[in-house]
């Protein structure tokens, strides 16, 4: 009987990514892969180290299934992801109850670490991640209408308050190539939503060609993507330029979403943070992306009590958010991280008590900020991509405004057909991030061109933008765009 393998993932949509590799890796020597609910003989779970909490999510979820083991119902646990990467050795010495340990750099060696964990060898894979690009290796991609392509790994910012590239190493970006290869795969299983990951989606290619590659993968990808939406996750600022904005503007599959990684908005602040000057125009940075796609939805994560942050300063923030109509807010009260340079600021320290309460006053306000801004919709037809079927019938997905698991979502009712599907919908109600509406026996995607349109210009899916000439290509490896 083969070996049960189940896993536990936390953290980032890249972090899946991982998993997914793993499992494939696992299944490929005979292993079974099965869904976290099911019994197995062994538990791999992919860690988080991004924040603090992060990591005590991780631990908590290795004590659980450690006590899982102790009751018979696991025979090893194995710990992977970013904390081993970050922690390894401490988790090694401090966690006995764990049987094998495997970095982000280690990502082919996990059937071995299972196979030595099962016979009482505790196993330690943790190499350097710089080595380590997976480009090569497959995925075992759970069923569904959507899927994430990780394009890069790694970072070449240094933000000051950032633990990533301790973690993941510096950027390595795959081929146009090999993305293209694992997006046509992906549309042959069916799918209906590509989303692109990196830690800096605007950087990839930089490594590469000394300027980004992200214009051009997405002209790559564009005629394989008919019907289909692409999703961009994860730019940062100073990357959104007038060529991909162009990019963007002339595709037929490119929804109209912008993941920014702004973090704050003050100059001091940012400065503190080791964020790019030219990042620090975030008012600036907006109003180039809704002269282009006025009806587009805005996502942004923010650091909340960075030290030095003033009441006035978030006071800032808050107005920025309102006026700006962020309306997917991700807010995080500042984490101080070991082995980064903020980690030693200690003048203007606020207190945890008071960075919890901000990053929720934050969140509150992108609330009300989602439940305008889908309450402009109402009326409208647009195209929402059906992800299940609840028991009463009602179809539950999402319209273009919102990307998988972290935004809202949008019920209908009248819907007869079956998950992973494209359908028009007439939104008819909003409260905050959920939408609820109608369907419409229409074409989904003409119905809702006349909204999405960026201005002044008609392409393949009604879109009409006048878009700024592309700029040049960065020389000699200029940085043209970098992460959050």
């Amino acid at each position: 009987m083969s070996i049960k393998v189940s896993f536990q993932t936390l953290g980032c949509d890249k972090n899946a990514v991982d998993t997914e590799i793993l499992a494939h890796v696992l299944r490929e020597a005979g292993y079974t892969v099965v869904p976290p609910e099911e019994e197995a003989d062994v538990r791999v779970v992919n860690t988080c180290a991004f924040i603090r909490e992060a990591k005590e999510t991780s631990l908590a979820s290795l004590f659980q299934a450690a006590q899982e083991k102790e009751r018979g119902r696991l025979r090893a646990v194995v710990a992977a992801g970013c904390l081993v990467q970050r922690y390894g050795e401490i988790l090694r010495d401090e966690l006995p109850e764990v049987d094998g340990f495997l970095g982000t750099g280690d990502l082919e060696h996990i059937s071995e670490a299972v196979r030595r964990a099962l016979g009482g060898e505790r196993p330690f894979f943790v190499s350097v991640p710089e080595n380590a690009s997976y480009e090569h290796l497959s995925r075992l991609r759970p069923p569904g209408p959507v899927a994430y392509v990780k394009v890069a790994e790694g970072c070449r910012r240094r933000c000051s308050f950032c633990a990533i590239p301790l973690v993941r190493g510096g950027l390595r970006s795959r081929s146009i190539r090999s993305v293209v290869a694992e997006v046509e795969a992906l549309l042959e299983e069916g799918v209906r939503e590509v989303v692109l990951v990196a830690q800096d989606l605007s950087a990839y290619g930089l490594d590469l060609a000394g300027r980004s590659l992200l214009p051009d993968l997405i002209r790559t990808l564009d005629p394989l993507l008919r019907g289909r939406w692409l999703r961009l996750l994860y730019l940062y600022p100073s990357g959104i330029t007038a060529e991909l904005l162009e990019a963007m503007a002339r595709s037929s599959s490119v929804v109209p979403y912008f993941d920014l990684s702004l973090q704050h908005v003050v100059p001091e602040l940012l400065r503190r943070m080791g964020r790019d000057p030219r990042a620090w125009d975030a008012e600036g940075i907006v109003q180039r992306i809704r002269e282009i796609f006025p009806d587009a939805a805005l996502r942004s994560s923010f650091i909340v009590g960075f030290p030095g942050e003033t009441e006035e300063d978030f006071a800032a923030l808050l107005e920025f958010v309102r006026r700006a109509e962020i309306e997917h807010v991700g807010a995080f009260p500042y984490s101080p991280e070991e082995g980064t340079r903020a980690f030693a600021l200690r003048e203007g320290r606020v207190p945890l008590r008071e960075r919890r309460r901000r990053a929720e006053l934050l969140m509150e306000v992108g609330r009300k900020v989602a439940e305008r801004r889908n309450g402009r919709r109402l009326g409208r037809v647009v195209p929402v991509l059906v992800e299940r079927i609840l028991p009463n019938g009602e179809a539950v997905g999402r319209t273009p405004y919102d990307a998988p698991e972290i935004d809202g979502r949008t019920t209908v009712r009248g819907y007869a057909g079956p998950a992973g599907e494209f359908v028009a919908v007439r939104l008819e109600h909003a409260w905050e991030t959920e939408t609820f509406g109608t369907f419409v026996p229409a074409d989904p995607f003409s119905s809702f061109a006349a909204h999405a349109t960026p201005r002044g210009r008609t392409g393949a899916r009604g879109f009409a933008a006048e878009v700024p000439a592309a700029e040049k290509p960065a020389a000699g490896g200029e940085e043209r765009g970098t992460r959050r």
